[in-house]
């Protein structure tokens, strides 16, 4: 936690304008749900504690149903994140259509306490491809960004 801390204020002060926490780096898969909070929670500490109250936090919230993505963005929120990056649902590749894709974000950003990011990161996702034409369609939520 101090590390982390650490090189987000060092972020910080290098110039760089907010962060993302448990992205695809790495970190994230190998955490608990209550040890992703306390991440979130500590680096939103120490950022205030240095002299960057409000900087901008989006945690990675990358799981594969509905309620678990939910429950993420709520801890997230909690913990002092503004966003949450979600990843497609990938596990059954073969069986996603656009408009499932659709359906799925609509749902998270219908309960979402904070603003949905869409991730598109088909190296990481399956090889899921968000189609422009679903990101138009997505774009007209008002919870996603």
């Amino acid at each position: 936690l101090e590390t982390q801390a650490r090189h987000a204020i060092h972020l910080a002060k290098s110039g760089i304008r907010g962060l993302v926490i448990l992205g695809s780096t790495g970190e994230a898969v190998h955490v608990t749900t209550a040890e992703r909070k306390e991440i979130i929670s500590r680096v939103k500490h120490e950022l205030e504690k240095a002299g960057y109250p409000n900087y901008p936090l989006i945690a990675g919230t990358a799981t594969q149903n509905i309620d678990e993505t939910i429950e993420m963005l709520a801890a997230a929120k909690e913990a002092g994140a503004q966003w949450g990056l979600c990843l497609a649902p990938a596990y059954f590749a073969t069986a996603v259509s656009q408009e499932g894709i659709v359906k799925w974000y609509n749902a998270v950003a219908n309960k979402s306490p904070i603003p949905v990011m869409i991730y598109h990161y088909p190296g990481v996702s399956n090889n899921i491809a968000i189609a422009p034409s679903t990101f138009a369609k997505l774009a007209a939520h008002p919870n996603i960004v």
